[in-house]
C-alpha cells in the first residue's frame, strides 16, 4: 500500500512540474495572464481537481467525500475520478451547455465568469429532466447536467448579475425556489454585489375596493422563502434593492384611508421558516425615489424583511432602509398562502442592525414571543423624500386584536401572546412619530429597554414614546424629549387593564413638560418612577407649564432629581412646575432650579379628593426658590417635609353665607375614617377676611365640622371658598 501511495505521489508531483513548465512556456493572453481555457487544458486531471477547489473556495476532496486529490485523479474511476478518465469538454457559457450534444460527454467545464463551473452528466430515467436553473440543467437529448461542489447556492449561478443595473428578479426567484425545494441550505452573495429586483407590484383587486368594478394587477409577486428549516445567508456586504422610481396612484378609499394598488416588492419575505442566519447585507427599498398621489395615505405591504410564523432567526449587521413600510415586519397570523393560524414568531435575535429611513416603522412587532435587539438603530422613520405612514415610529409593538377578541375561537393562548422582548443599547432618534410604542397591556407584556437612547429633538411628536405594556421596564436609558412620555395609556385608547411600568435610573433632558401618566381615573396603572435625573431647560419657552405631571392612585415617584433651568424674570409670582395628583406617594425627591429674583416655583400634590396621601422627605435645595405647597412646611429655601402615613384628608366647598354679629355657622365635610376624638385641622384655599375665627372638630364618624364665628359687631358675609381638612387619628 505504501508503495502505491508513493507512486501516486510521484505522479502527482510530475503533473505539478508539468503544469509549472507549461505555464512558463505557453504564450500568455492579453494582460499577461493565461486564459482559463488554456490553463485548464494545461492542468490535466490533477489540475482540474485543483481548479474545482478554486471555484468553490474549499478542497475538492472534501466536497467529493474522497481523501485526497491524488486519489481523486488516480484512484478508481468513480466520482471525480471520472474526470481523469474522460477529460471534460469546455464551453463558453450556460447557453452552450444547454444545446450541447452530450451523448458522448460525461463532464463539461463552463467558462462563463459568473455562472461557470464543472458539470457532470446524470442519466435519469426520464427522457428529459428539468433543472433548477442554477445547480442543475436539463441536458439536450435527455438526462441532466449537475454542478459539482454545489453545497451552497450563489445567485449568479441562477442568472443574477449583481451590478445594480440589470434586473435580477428572475435569477433571485430561481435561487429562492431552489432553497425552498431543498428545505434549506446556504446562500453566498458575491462580495459588494448589488442585486436589483427592477420591477414593482401592481396588486390584484382587493375586497375592500368598491370603486373599481374590475381590476387586474401586473403579475409581479413577492418572492417568498417557504417552509425552510436551516438557512444561512452570507451577505459579504452585498446589497439587494428593489425598484423605487415609480408613482403610487390613488385607487380607492376605505375606513378613512386612501389606498393604491401600486407598491414596491418586499425584498426578503419568510413564511413558516426556522433556524435562519443572515449577516452582513443591505436591503434597500429605494423609497426615496418613489412618489405618490396626495390621497394615498394607507401604507403598502412593502418591507425589507418580513417574517410570518417563523422561529429562531439570528440577524447580524443587517442594514434595512428606505422601504415604503417597515425595515422588518415581524409576525402575522396569515402565511404566504393566506392561511390563518394563531402561530406567532418566536426566538428572534438581531445584533448591530440598522432599520432607518423607512416610511412606517423601523421594526413592527405584531406577534413575537421572545426577541432581543442588541446595539440596533431604529431612526429617521418617515424622513426620506417619500414621507411617512402612521405611526412613523422607530419600533411599534402592536399585536393583533385577536388576543383580546370576544370570540373565543380567535383568542390567543397566553403563551403565544406577544411577550419577552428586549432592546439593549439601541438607538431611537429623529423619527417623525414616536421613538417607541409598547402601549397595549392586554396584548403585550414583559418589554425591556435597557441602556438605550431616545432622541426626538429632530421631530415633533405628541409623545416621544409610550411605555405601558404589562411589566415594561425602562432602565438606564437617555432621553432627549420633545413631547410627552406616557408610562401609562388610557384603556379607552387601547391601553388595556394590566399596565405595569418601572422607569428607573434614566437620564431625561426636556424642553417641554413630561406627562408620565395620562389617565388618573385608570385604577389599573402601576407606574414606578425611581432614581431618575430630570433636566428641564425652559429658557426658550414662552408659555410656562408643568414640568412633570404624574397621576394615578398606585403610582410612585421616589428618589428622583429634578432640575429646572429658567431665565431671570421669566417667572412672575409663583408657578406650579410639578403636579403629583392622587399618586401613591412622593418620597425622597430632590428639586433644584436656576431661577433668580423674587419669583418662586412650587409643586402641587393634588387637590382633595385627589390629593397625594404620603409625601416624605421632599428636598428643595438652596437657591431652588421653591414656594411651599399648601401641603408642606418649609424654612427659607430648604424644605424638609415628613407627613405621617396615617393622616386622613377631606375636601369640600360648603357655603356659610351671612353670619350675625357674634354668631357662628357650622358646616360639615366628609372624611372617611375620622372618629370623635381625632385631631383635625382645616384651612380655606383663600385667606379669610379679618373678624372671623375658624375651628374644626370631628363631630361624628367620618364627619368633620367646620365652625366659622363672626367676631365683629355687625352681620358679615363669609364668602364661598374651598376647604381642605386634615385629620390626625388618635393612637389608642
Amino acid at each position: 500500500m505504501s508503495g502505491n501511495n508513493g507512486e501516486k505521489q510521484s505522479k502527482e508531483e510530475d503533473h505539478l512540474t508539468l503544469l509549472t513548465k507549461t505555464q512558463k512556456e505557453r504564450p500568455l493572453s492579453d494582460g499577461g495572464l493565461m486564459s482559463r481555457r488554456a490553463l485548464l487544458s494545461s492542468m490535466g486531471a490533477a489540475g482540474l481537481a485543483f481548479a474545482a477547489e478554486g471555484l468553490l473556495g474549499r478542497s475538492a476532496e472534501a466536497a467529493s467525500g474522497m481523501d485526497t486529490v491524488t486519489e481523486t485523479v488516480y484512484g478508481e474511476p468513480h466520482g471525480l475520478a471520472a474526470l481523469a478518465v474522460d477529460l471534460p469538454l469546455e464551453v463558453e457559457d450556460i447557453a452552450a451547455l444547454l444545446v450541447l450534444d452530450a451523448e458522448s460527454c460525461k463532464s463539461v467545464v463552463v467558462c462563463e465568469p459568473l455562472r461557470g463551473g464543472i458539470f457532470i452528466k446524470e442519466n435519469l430515467t426520464s427522457t428529459t429532466a428539468s433543472g433548477d436553473g442554477g445547480i442543475t440543467f436539463a441536458a439536450s437529448g435527455g438526462g441532466r447536467w449537475r454542478r459539482l461542489f454545489a453545497d451552497h447556492a450563489k445567485p449568479e449561478w441562477f442568472g443574477c448579475v449583481g451590478d445594480g443595473l440589470n434586473d435580477d428578479y428572475g435569477g433571485w426567484e430561481k435561487t429562492v425556489n431552489y432553497i425552498n425545494a431543498a428545505g434549506g441550505g446556504v446562500i453566498v452573495l458575491r462580495k459588494d454585489a448589488d442585486y436589483l429586483l427592477d420591477r414593482y407590484v401592481i396588486d390584484e383587486k382587493s375586497g375592500l375596493d368598491s370603486q373599481n368594478p374590475s381590476w387586474t394587477g401586473n403579475g409581479v409577486k413577492d418572492i417568498w422563502f417557504k417552509n425552510v428549516n436551516g438557512l444561512v445567508i452570507h451577505g459579504n456586504h452585498a446589497k439587494l434593492s428593489v425598484k423605487g422610481n415609480f408613482h403610487r396612484r390613488y385607487h380607492y378609499s376605505y375606513n378613512g384611508y386612501g389606498y393604491s394598488y401600486d407598491r414596491s416588492l418586499t425584498l426578503w419575505p419568510f413564511s413558516r421558516c426556522s433556524n435562519v442566519t443572515i449577516h452582513d447585507v443591505e436591503l434597500d427599498g429605494n423609497g426615496d425615489l418613489t412618489t405618490r398621489d396626495i390621497a394615498v395615505t394607507a401604507e403598502p405591504g412593502s418591507s425589507g424583511l418580513k417574517t410570518v410564523m417563523c422561529s429562531n432567526f439570528s440577524i447580524h449587521n443587517l442594514y434595512s432602509h428606505h422601504h415604503l413600510m417597515d425595515g422588518w415586519f415581524i409576525g402575522l397570523f396569515y402565511d404566504s398562502e393566506g392561511t390563518f393560524e394563531k402561530l406567532p414568531d418566536r426566538n428572534h435575535a438581531a445584533y448591530n442592525c440598522r432599520f432607518t429611513y423607512n416610511a412606517r416603522q423601523g421594526v413592527s412587532v405584531i406577534q413575537l414571543v421572545k426577541g432581543i435587539f442588541i446595539n440596533c438603530d431604529f431612526s429617521d422613520t418617515g424622513k426620506a423624500a417619500y414621507g411617512s405612514h402612521a405611526p412613523a415610529s422607530g419600533v411599534d409593538i402592536e399585536p393583533e386584536w385577536y388576543q383580546y377578541a370576544s370570540n373565543s375561537a380567535l383568542q390567543v393562548p397566553e403563551g403565544d401572546q406577544t411577550q419577552q422582548i428586549t432592546f439593549l443599547r439601541c438607538r431611537f432618534e429623529r423619527n417623525t412619530g414616536l421613538s417607541a410604542i409598547a402601549a397595549f397591556s392586554d396584548r403585550s407584556r414583559d418589554i425591556t429597554y435597557r441602556d438605550c437612547l431616545f432622541d426626538s429633538r429632530g421631530s415633533s411628536p405628541t409623545y416621544t414614546a409610550i411605555f405601558s405594556a404589562e411589566n415594561t421596564l425602562v432602565e438606564r436609558c437617555t432621553f432627549h424629549l420633545k413631547g410627552s412620555l406616557p408610562l401609562s395609556y388610557p384603556p379607552a385608547m387601547g391601553g388595556g387593564t394590566h399596565q405595569r411600568t418601572t422607569f428607573i435610573h434614566n437620564k431625561i433632558n426636556a424642553v417641554d413638560g413630561v406627562v408620565l401618566s395620562i389617565d388618573a381615573s385608570d385604577s389599573n396603572q402601576y407606574v414606578i418612577v425611581d432614581h431618575n435625573d430630570f433636566e428641564f431647560d425652559f429658557t426658550s419657552r414662552t408659555v410656562l407649564g408643568e414640568a412633570i405631571w404624574l397621576s394615578g392612585a398606585f403610582n410612585k415617584f421616589t428618589n428622583n432629581k429634578v432640575h429646572m433651568k429658567l431665565n431671570a424674570g421669566q417667572v412672575t409670582g409663583n408657578l406650579i412646575v410639578n403636579r403629583f395628583i392622587d399618586i401613591a406617594f412622593c418620597e425622597n425627591n430632590e428639586y433644584t432650579t436656576s431661577l433668580t429674583g423674587s419669583a418662586t416655583i412650587s409643586n402641587t400634590y393634588g387637590d382633595a379628593p385627589y390629593r397625594t396621601p404620603y409625601i416624605r422627605n421632599e428636598r428643595f435645595l438652596s437657591q431652588a426658590r421653591f414656594q411651599a405647597d399648601y401641603f408642606t412646611s418649609y424654612t427659607s429655601n430648604k424644605i424638609y417635609t415628613r407627613v405621617p402615613e396615617n393622616l386622613l384628608y377631606g375636601f369640600g366647598a360648603p357655603s356659610f353665607g351671612s353670619i350675625a354679629a357674634g354668631g357662628s355657622v357650622d358646616k360639615t365635610i366628609a372624611v372617611t375614617g375620622a372618629v370623635i376624638g381625632d385631631v383635625s385641622l382645616t384651612a380655606p384655599n383663600v385667606a379669610p377676611s379679618l373678624g372671623f375665627s375658624i375651628y374644626a372638630f370631628v363631630s361624628a364618624a367620618n364627619t368633620v365640622t367646620i365652625r366659622v364665628t363672626n367676631c365683629t359687631n355687625s352681620t358679615a358675609v363669609f364668602s364661598d371658598r374651598s376647604w381642605y381638612v386634615t385629620v390626625f387619628p388618635r393612637k389608642d
